[in-house]
């Protein structure tokens, strides 16, 4: 830009220049006749040779003195279109030099202009990319605290719901009717909040030793449902409807046939969830006594 205003003051100082010396005026052309005539009257002398063989004549044809006599103001007028043209072919010069400035910085800033939007296009995808790297960042955030809070959850479930599970179990020992023995299962909270609708159900039956089948809790719905506090104990009592025959006392002894306990606790956590434990005991005589079996015992 500071080149052109250079060359638009050098254009103005040309042109003031040819402005103030314009070209030196012809002489008019009265005064060259004038001068004519009086070389026509000067004497011509002896020693003249003109209009011989030497030196012919020669017959200038010259216009009639109305055909060249000019008014200053027309001289003037002439002047001033040579001066108008003159100034026209240097402002037409300095126009197109001009325009070939502007062309260049014009092309120049079609560039620059291409150069910005390539680098406006790739400052967009680079945006884009970091903002869906971003939000993947921040979907994995998301995830890592959701699964953080759910593990804290759980966490807290685990170490604050009850648990109610079978503490010992007594019964059938040697002071008893083997014939008919009596089986004491004791019960304990050993979480840290309640139980809700405690439900206990025991079976005692005599199978083979070892069984392949076993009692099954009735599907009636139970009498009642009891509440367990934390660290508080229940038990539950269990016996047979009727006595063994000898021979079945007889295969307890002999380790051939055992008797079966089973029992099954039902209860609700104080977070809603639906809790069970089974337990799963044998007793193979007054020798061995009562004993959790291999299988049967687990609970949720």
């Amino acid at each position: 830009m500071r080149a052109l205003i250079a060359v638009v003051i050098l254009l103005s100082s040309a042109l003031a220049i040819g402005a103030l010396n314009p070209e030196a005026p012809t002489p008019p052309i009265g005064s060259q006749q004038q001068q004519a005539k009086a070389k026509k009257s000067q004497p011509i002398s002896s020693a003249d040779q003109r209009g011989t063989e030497q030196a012919p004549l020669v017959v200038k044809t010259l216009p009639s003195e109305h055909a060249h006599t000019k008014t200053d103001e027309e001289r003037t007028h002439e002047q001033d279109k040579a001066t108008d043209d003159r100034i026209l072919t240097i402002s037409t010069a300095a126009l197109a030099f001009i325009t070939l400035v502007l062309a260049f910085y014009t092309g120049k800033l079609w560039n620059a202009t291409v150069v910005l939007g390539k680098d406006a296009k790739e400052t967009s995808e680079r945006q884009a990319r970091e903002m869906r790297d971003s939000l993947e960042i921040t979907k994995k955030s998301v995830d890592a605290a959701e699964r953080t809070a759910k593990i804290m959850e759980d966490t807290a479930e685990r170490e604050l719901r009850a648990y109610v599970c079978v503490e010992s179990s007594t019964g059938a020992d040697s002071r008893e009717d083997p014939s008919w023995p009596t089986f004491i299962i004791n019960l304990k909270n050993f979480g840290k909040t309640p139980a809700f609708d405690v439900v206990t159900w025991m079976g005692v039956s005599v199978q083979d030793y070892p069984a392949t089948k076993f009692p099954s809790p009735p599907d009636e719905e139970p009498r009642c449902r009891n509440m367990l506090g934390p660290e508080c104990k229940t038990n539950v009592v269990g016996s047979f409807r009727r006595k063994c025959t000898p021979e079945e006392v007889a295969a307890i002894i002999g380790g051939t046939k055992a008797i079966y306990i089973l029992g099954r606790i039902t209860y609700r956590d104080a977070f809603g969830k639906d809790r069970v434990t089974n337990c799963q005991l044998v007793w193979c005589g007054p020798v061995k006594g009562l004993q959790n079996y291999m299988t049967g015992n687990d609970g949720t």
